[in-house]
């Protein structure tokens, strides 16, 4: 995935990404702080206990598996923030990522697995009566083990 207006991007043929993986960390981790400053709130990560979520704060995130045929792996960051349901509205929210994202040149789809785009890279954000979700998925970069 890219950020509108990055032009083209060289990718690997096998349709792996051409960044590093510090590239890669620095693009998850910016794209998942953005939206949760946009959304407003405190995030927590997934971590036991859970921690408030820091853009900044470069350690303890490791690279998963990606949904691809070949060794890649991407990064995966997943935060929520519980709400009150007396007082949320989940899908006004939701609208307003939406066209946030929309003024940010994104396509949005309403649902569709990460495997679905060729690079394996996504944002996704969703809310319920109970809590808001933000997981963005890097690009898939293959690993020489």
């Amino acid at each position: 995935m890219t950020m509108p207006g990055d032009g083209d991007v060289l990718s690997h043929p096998e349709g792996f990404s051409s960044k590093t993986v510090d590239q890669l960390l620095t693009e998850t981790l910016a794209q998942t702080g953005d939206l949760a400053q946009f959304v407003g709130g405190e995030w927590l990560d997934s971590g036991v206990p859970p921690t408030v979520f820091d853009p900044k704060n470069r350690s303890g995130w490791a690279m998963g598996a990606c949904d691809m045929p070949a060794t890649a792996e991407q990064y995966s960051i997943f935060v929520q923030q519980r709400v009150d349901p007396e007082t949320f509205d989940p899908d006004a929210v939701t609208e307003k990522v939406r066209a946030h994202w929309k003024d940010l040149g994104y396509h949005v789809r309403q649902i569709g697995p990460v495997s679905t785009d060729e690079m394996r890279a996504g944002l996704s954000f969703s809310a319920s009566l109970t809590n808001m979700t933000i997981q963005i998925s890097s690009e898939c970069v293959k690993i020489d083990y």
